[in-house]
C-alpha cells in the first residue's frame, strides 16, 4: 500500500490488511470483468475486537445459491444467487462452547441456571443432551445418539468407544447444543450486559452467509466441495450413529471460511436470524448428523424458536458503529 491502480485478472481474491496498532483485517472481493472496484476499508485499533472474535468490514458479497431450481426451491429453501452488501460486524471464530454456556449459567439464580440448561429431550432425529449441575457444583453432560449414551462430568474426557479417530474429546470444548433461540438471546444479553461483548446478538443469516464463504458464490467455506475428513459431517465416522456426535470446536481447520472462521460446514446447525421473512427463525451451517448437501453455506433451515435439539448451537455477532 497504497494500491492505487493495480490491475487484476477477473476472479475471486483475499486481501490482508495490516496497520500498527490496529487489528488485521481479512477481505475477500470479486474482481468483475472492466471495473474499477475501489474500497474504503474501516480498521480497528487494537483491543476493540474480542479475542476469539473476527471482524468482517462493510462489504460486498453474493447470496443465495446458483443451484437448479428444484434444489434450490425443494430443499435449500434459498434464492437466487445475487449481489448484496453487508454493514460491518463481529463474529465468533467457532461456536459457543459448554465451558463457555457454563460460565454463563453460573452467572444466574438457581431457578434462572435451571431454565437455561440444557435438555433437548429424545425424539429428535440427532439424539438428545443434557446439561446437569450436579449437588458439588460440578457439571454433567449426558448425550444420546441413537443407542448409545455418552456422559461425562467437569474434569473428564468424553469418550465414543466405537471411534477410531478423536475417539476421547474434551467436551467442554465441545459446541453447546440443545437451546431455544430464546436461551441464545438471553445468553448474548448477558455478553453485551457484562461488556465481554457489547453489542452482542444473534447474527442475520446474510451475515452468517457472508462470514461462511467470503465474496464469491462458493458453496462451502473453503470451495465446492466437501468431503467427510474435512468436517464433521455424516460421512466422518462412516454413517454410524454410535461414532457421531460434536466435536471440539476447531478440529477441521481445512475448512476455516476466508474470514478464518471454523466449523461453519459441519459439528452443529447455528441460530441466526431471516434476512427473507420477517420474525423468522432459520439455522445455518449443517451438522454431524447430515450429509454434504445440507452443510452448504446456502442451505436454510426454518425452525420454529422453542425448538430444542442436540444438533443445534450457536454462533454470536455484535453491531459495531461505523465511523
Amino acid at each position: 500500500t497504497p494500491i492505487s491502480s493495480i490491475k487484476l485478472a477477473p476472479g475471486s481474491y483475499l486481501l490482508t490488511l495490516q496497520a500498527p496498532g490496529h487489528t488485521t483485517v481479512r477481505y475477500p472481493i470479486v474482481a468483475k470483468r472492466q471495473e474499477k472496484l475501489r474500497l474504503d476499508i474501516q480498521l480497528l485499533r487494537d483491543g476493540e475486537v474480542p479475542q476469539g472474535y473476527v471482524y468482517v468490514p462493510t462489504g460486498r458479497f453474493m447470496f443465495g445459491t446458483a443451484m437448479d431450481e428444484i434444489v434450490r426451491k425443494g430443499f435449500l429453501t434459498t434464492i437466487p444467487v445475487h449481489e448484496v452488501q453487508s454493514e460491518g460486524f463481529l463474529i465468533a471464530k467457532t461456536e459457543v462452547t459448554f465451558r463457555q454456556w457454563i460460565e454463563y449459567l453460573k452467572t444466574l439464580p438457581p431457578d434462572e441456571r435451571a431454565k437455561r440448561a440444557m435438555h433437548a429431550t429424545t425424539g429428535a432425529s440427532t439424539g438428545s443432551v443434557e446439561l446437569k449441575e450436579e449437588n458439588d457444583g460440578t457439571w454433567r453432560l449426558v448425550m444420546k445418539i441413537g443407542d448409545v449414551t455418552h456422559t461425562a462430568r467437569s474434569g473428564e474426557k468424553l469418550v465414543y468407544g466405537s471411534r477410531t479417530v478423536r475417539a476421547s474429546q474434551d467436551w467442554l470444548n465441545m459446541p453447546a447444543s440443545g437451546m431455544t433461540i430464546e436461551d441464545a438471546e438471553a445468553y448474548a444479553a448477558w455478553l453485551d450486559r457484562s461488556g465481554m461483548l457489547p453489542k452482542a446478538r444473534l447474527c442475520t443469516e446474510k451475515e452468517w452467509e457472508r462470514a461462511a464463504r467470503g465474496a464469491d458464490a462458493r458453496e462451502f467455506p473453503h470451495g465446492e466441495d466437501l468431503a467427510g475428513s474435512e468436517a464433521n459431517i455424516d460421512e466422518t465416522y462412516a454413517k454410524e450413529p454410535a461414532s457421531m456426535g460434536p466435536d471440539e470446536v476447531g478440529s477441521y481447520p481445512v475448512t476455516a471460511s476466508p474470514f478464518g472462521l471454523q466449523d461453519m460446514a459441519g459439528n452443529v446447525l447455528e441460530w441466526t436470524r431471516s434476512a427473507l421473512e420477517p420474525n423468522e427463525i432459520v439455522v445455518r451451517g449443517g451438522a454431524f448428523f447430515y450429509a454434504a448437501l445440507v452443510e452448504r453455506a446456502t442451505n436454510r433451515i426454518i425452525m420454529p424458536p422453542t425448538m430444542r435439539d442436540a444438533a443445534n448451537g450457536l454462533r454470536l455477532c455484535a453491531s459495531i458503529a461505523r465511523r
